[in-house]
């Protein structure tokens, strides 16, 4: 199958308008302050901070020059989105760890958003790609755990990961006081659920943050006592507010039942995050739907192997892809990098 060119897109060019249209549920200050951060920073982050817009440029495609094999997949696959989570059994493992955007995709379009992230980034992505291809004949849990790959993280405890999420709280300069009524309200709301009922709740802060595929969401950031530990077993649970999937956005999108959970078994095979779910919060009248999640159960490094995120990606996109060329499929995604790179590149030099 010949690879994508610029004469396949519908439009010649993506615009600020297209990166408008897929974020209706922000307010205009709020996109901006999201389109201007992206450009400050360069073209990879106009990639990361609007993933919608990825799916609905490449799904209005001709269906017949995309690879056809698509599953559960990534739906926001980018370099900066694996890192290290410590999972309620099993310990500490190498996964992706943003599933806010994942769903039901098309694997090559998958596997295409992640090597055009790390080409934007500046990396030679061909034997990346050869890579993926070759690893896509391996049956091989999605969530990495040998000692080579933990050998990044400086304390793969999840204490430890709780004590810098904790200092995170105390030195964050993006986090703005809230008014009792809503620190009553999101206490109010953790109470109600299995997963974070046991939580006692000190404080709440809100989070600003303007950049990424998450800018403008409202994000509270709850200081708390973890279920049954100590004064001092303490972490912080982010509460961010819920926004469509990118993955179901674009022609011939599928939405899944019930897809937190869904993914979540998908990305990280039987094991479980706790807290990682949806929940209610009522302020003002007003109810709105969150994700809660440890902080405290996450880390990055600054240094992310690209071999590492390539194993995890193959692994997930295994399951879709058996019944595809391997050789002929990663061709194509190789070939194809180049036109999206141009593409989002364009659009970034557009500018604030």
């Amino acid at each position: 199958m010949k690879p994508l060119t610029p004469a396949d897109f519908r439009a010649p060019a993506l615009t600020r308008a297209d990166a408008r249209a897929t974020v209706p549920y922000l307010p205009d200050d709020a996109f901006d302050a999201r389109w201007n951060a992206a450009v400050d920073a360069g073209a990879l982050y106009v990639l990361r901070s609007f993933p919608a817009l990825w799916w609905r440029d490449l799904r209005a495609v001709d269906g017949a020059r995309v690879p056809a094999a698509r599953g559960v997949g990534f739906g926001d696959a980018h370099i900066e989105n694996f890192g290290f989570l410590a999972f309620d059994k099993g310990g500490v493992g190498f996964a992706f760890n943003d599933l806010d955007d994942s769903g039901d995709v098309e694997v090559a379009l998958d596997a295409l958003r992640y090597f055009t992230s790390a080409a934007l980034a500046g990396v030679e992505v061909a034997p990346l790609v050869a890579q993926w291809a070759a690893d896509l004949a391996v049956d091989r849990d999605p969530v990495i755990t040998d000692k080579a790959t933990l050998g990044a993280l400086d304390a793969p405890e999840r204490r430890k990961m709780r004590a810098a999420a904790v200092k995170r709280w105390s030195t964050e300069d993006v986090l703005d006081p809230i008014t009792d009524d809503v620190l009553a309200a999101v206490r109010a709301s953790l109470a109600g659920y299995d997963e974070t009922r046991g939580y006692t709740v000190h404080a709440v802060r809100r989070r600003v943050v303007k950049d990424g595929g998450s800018g403008g969401l409202l994000r509270y950031w709850a200081l708390a006592r973890v279920p049954e530990g100590g004064p001092d077993d303490l972490d912080v649970l982010e509460l961010k507010a819920k926004a469509p999937a990118a993955s179901v956005e674009g022609d011939g999108a599928r939405k899944l039942d019930k897809r937190l959970t869904v993914v979540k078994k998908a990305l990280w095979g039987e094991r479980a995050l706790t807290p990682y779910r949806r929940v209610e919060v009522s302020v003002g009248g007003e109810v709105r739907s969150f994700v809660v999640r440890s902080r405290g159960a996450r880390a990055n490094v600054k240094r992310p192997s690209l071999v590492d995120q390539v194993r995890v990606l193959a692994a997930v996109h295994r399951r879709a892809a058996t019944d595809l060329p391997r050789d002929e499929l990663g061709r194509w995604v190789a070939a194809s990098v180049p036109a999206l790179v141009a593409r989002w590149t364009a659009l970034h030099a557009l500018g604030r």
